[in-house]
């Protein structure tokens, strides 16, 4: 019995096992490690897909009559806009002057009162 514990073939089947016990460990660790999706997350991505999929379909069936973005991404317009008042408005805002918001939303103003003739 001792012969066959202290063989070489048995040490070697014993490393293997470790070396796979190690990989399964280290691969669980890794899952357990990633970020979970929450409800948000998941609802968030389903509607970024939603608008993503309708832009591309609105600007292939209207070529170029969609207008490009002109206000690009950013932090303070929804904190404006929870506060109740208007985005060019908020100039105690950080997040709003530092980007230059309230110039981006009075010419967008502008531009809608010229495109509708008001």
């Amino acid at each position: 019995m001792k012969e066959v514990f202290l063989s070489r073939e048995t040490k070697a089947r014993f490393d293997g096992d470790r070396r796979r016990e190690l990989t399964a460990s280290a691969a669980a660790d890794a899952k357990a490690a990633e970020p979970r999706a929450t409800a948000y997350t998941r609802a968030n991505d389903e509607f970024m897909r939603d608008h993503t999929t309708q832009m591309h379909a609105l600007r292939a069936r209207l070529k170029g009559e969609v207008l490009k973005p002109i206000i690009r991404r950013a932090t303070g317009v929804s904190e404006s806009l929870g506060a109740g008042r208007p985005v060019f408005d908020a100039t105690d805002n950080v997040n709003v002057t530092g980007q230059k918001l309230p110039e981006m939303f009075k010419s967008v103003c502008a531009d809608l009162v010229t495109r509708m003739g008001w």
